[in-house]
Order: structure tokens, then C-alpha cells, then sequence
């Protein structure tokens, strides 16, 4: 049996146990001996898989902690996670994101004295916090990661461009497994559109435009703010709700724009981290969920709306042009007219039956084409490959 490490440090903090919890669990049905290594809301989380073993490897490494004691923490964690693989001689290791790249590097070279095969699945290229600039000058560490891997798994064809933009060379030993749809490893959907809206305060027939997930520096809420302004006028009850903690940036100037544009009764923020049974309640109240990117990756979120059978709207960057079929399972939309993303909004909310077909494609399309089984079966055979490698 393959015996495979795989370590997040991200996990429920930040909505990867969707992701994690799905492909473990359909890896352990392909006879893979898998251990989750992630933080320690992960292994607690409710909606773990059963006859899968989590670990609580990351402690303390989130909050309002100084940023020097988090540091520490997780240094303190990368150096239990040696003993953990020494002990163990997984032949896999495989990675999910990195916190600080020089004690990641500085760990995977640790590792390769150890008989087990590095493997990272690229998430985002270089963190958001530094752009959609991927030149290797300014990723230095983050470039030598790379090259220390013995494969890599990228999500989308974007990122393969991009990583291709860091160091074409490193293209020889990464293969690009997509990610999948989220319909198991999610909460009960408790409440009906009206019943979710009631909970907030608001009348059942209340207007709802949600943009959900982390605020890193590429999402343009100012591009939906100011699509909300343009809609007040047929839509005087309108309510748009911005959902997620911040990453590497603050909300002050959007805040500015939303009081200087008259709107401020029309926004709600929830600026925090989203629990899994509140991000249900959110989408179950949300008439039309957005996806304001300026660039991006790809998105999860994106799929998991999309797997929850919501209407979506998306900027046009990105992985989001693959998996969004324009005016079949979503709407596109441009990064510089907040106009047309107004349009959209106002197409969904006057033909409530078009967004419904909207979303019930979204949902049948997403579940046929990203399957966990199938990206499971890509993944084992990758494992397979790589160790064979000399």
C-alpha cells in the first residue's frame, strides 16, 4: 500500500478542508495509507472523513497573536513534523502551501536526507500579498522550494503559465490535476433562501449580492460596490454582503468609497472568518454571488458556489474562463466596468427563472467535469510516477 504524508497549513482556517477532506477520502478508497497533517481546527472539524487520520501538526499559527510568536509556533510545528516523518518513512510527502519560505525551504531540504519523494500542489504561484508578478528575482526562496520538489501538481492552466513565467524548467516534473467539486464534505443546508434572509434581519423578498472568501489584494470590492451604487435606483433595498477575514491588505478605502457613494445602509460586512455553518447560511441567502478578481489562480470558492447550484458571476481572469461557461453556467464579466457587472446583477435578480437555470447548469457541469474520483485516480498515478523516478 502507498503510504502518503499530507500536510496543509492552512486546513479549516481558511476553507482548504473542503478540498483536503475530499481528496484524502477518495484516495483512501484507492488503497492509499494517507496521514492529514494540518492545523489543529482541521482535526477537530466536524466535517472530517471517516478512517482518515488527521493530525493536529499546526498549533497556534493563526489569530491575533504577535505575528514573531506565530512564527515561532510554526517553526516549533515544522520541527515536529520531521519526527513525525522520520518515524513514519511515508513515501510521499506531499505539500499544501508554505507560511514562511525560508524555514519551508530550509524543512524540504531537511527532508531530502530522508528517503521520501517531495510533492507540492502549486495553489497560488506566488503569494497574493506580492501580486500577479511572478519574475524569480522577487520569490527567491519560494523558487528554490520549487526546485527542491521531487513533483508538482498545479490546479489550473493559468497557474501553469505562470509557474512556466517563474522557471520553465520546472515544468519537466508538474502535471496539472484540476480541482474538484464540493458536494460531500460541506454542512447541511438548513434554511431556504427566505428563511436565511429572516435570519439576517431582512425581509424574505430582500435583493442579495454576496461576494464570499479571503480578501486578499486581488479582489476588486470596489467593483461591486460601485455596480450596487449603479442599481440602488431599481433596486432601492438592494443588499450587497462582503463575507471573509483579510489576507495582506485592509478594507479602509472601500469602506471610504461605500460612505462617499450614499450606500453604506446597502452594505453589510462580515469581515471575520467564515465557519463552515455560516457560509451556508450566506449562500443560502445570496440571490447572486460575485467573484470580483483582478486576477486569480483559480478559485474555490467559485466551485463551491457552483456546486451549491448558485447563480455566479465572475471577472473574466484566470481559471475562472475554464470553468465558467458565459451565459450557460455563470456570467462573465470585465476587471474595468463596473457597469457591466451591474448588468449582470440586475439580469439575475429581474428573471429569477434564467438564474435558476444558471445555477442548476452550474452544479450538473461542475459535478460531471470536476470529479474527486477521477482527480484522486490522477493523483495516485502521479505519486506512482514520481516514485519510479530515479
Amino acid at each position: 500500500m502507498l503510504s502518503v504524508f499530507m500536510i496543509d497549513t492552512v486546513g479549516a482556517n481558511r476553507g482548504m478542508h473542503y478540498y483536503n477532506f475530499s481528496l484524502t477520502a477518495e484516495l483512501n478508497k484507492l488503497d492509499v495509507d494517507i496521514t492529514l497533517v494540518s492545523t489543529f481546527e482541521t482535526a477537530i472539524n466536524l466535517l472530517r472523513p471517516e478512517h482518515i487520520t488527521i493530525l493536529p501538526g499546526f498549533k497556534g499559527i493563526y489569530g491575533e497573536t504577535p505575528k514573531y510568536i506565530r512564527g515561532l509556533r510554526y517553526a516549533y510545528s515544522l520541527l515536529k513534523i520531521k519526527q513525525l516523518i522520520l518515524r513514519s518513512r511515508p513515501q510521499i510527502t506531499h505539500f499544501h502551501f508554505f507560511q514562511i519560505p525560508i524555514l519551508d525551504y530550509l524543512f524540504l531540504e531537511v527532508l531530502e536526507k530522508i528517503p521520501t519523494k517531495r510533492i507540492i500542489t502549486i495553489h497560488d504561484v506566488v503569494p497574493f500579498a506580492y501580486g500577479a508578478d511572478v519574475t524569480v528575482a522577487r520569490h527567491g526562496f519560494l523558487h528554490k522550494i520549487y526546485q527542491n520538489a521531487s513533483g508538482l501538481i498545479v490546479n489550473s492552466n493559468h497557474s501553469m503559465q505562470k509557474l512556466a513565467d517563474l522557471d520553465a524548467n520546472l515544468l519537466k516534473k508538474t502535471i496539472f490535476i484540476q480541482p474538484g467539486a464540493y458536494t460531500k464534505y460541506i454542512p447541511e443546508q438548513k434554511f431556504t433562501t427566505s428563511e436565511a434572509k429572516i435570519s439576517l434581519g431582512l425581509e424574505p423578498n430582500t435583493p442579495i449580492v454576496l461576494v464570499f472568501g479571503t480578501i486578499k489584494p486581488n479582489k476588486r470590492l470596489d467593483l461591486v460596490i460601485e455596480a450596487i451604487s449603479h442599481l440602488i435606483a431599481t433596486w432601492p433595498d438592494i443588499r450587497l454582503v462582503i463575507a471573509g477575514q483579510t489576507q495582506d491588505r485592509d478594507v479602509n478605502s472601500e469602506i471610504a468609497l461605500v460612505k462617499s457613494l450614499g450606500i453604506s445602509k446597502n452594505v453589510i460586512w462580515k469581515l471575520e472568518r467564515v465557519s463552515d455553518e455560516k457560509m451556508m447560511l450566506l449562500f443560502s441567502t445570496a440571490d447572486v454571488i460575485v467573484f470580483p478578481y483582478q486576477w486569480i489562480y483559480q478559485s474555490a470558492a467559485l466551485l463551491m458556489a457552483m456546486s451549491l447550484r448558485k447563480a455566479v458571476i465572475a471577472t473574466a481572469v484566470g481559471s475562472n474562463q475554464d470553468i465558467i461557461e458565459d451565459g450557460k453556467s455563470g456570467l462573465l464579466v470585465s476587471t474595468t466596468d463596473a457597469r457591466e457587472t451591474a448588468v449582470a446583477i440586475q439580469k439575475l435578480l429581474a428573471d429569477p427563472q434564467y438564474a435558476a437555470r444558471l445555477a442548476k447548469a452550474a452544479k450538473k457541469d461542475v459535478t460531471e467535469r470536476f470529479s474527486w474520483e477521477s482527480i484522486a485516480q490522477e493523483t495516485k498515478q502521479f505519486y506512482t510516477q514520481i516514485l519510479h523516478q530515479d
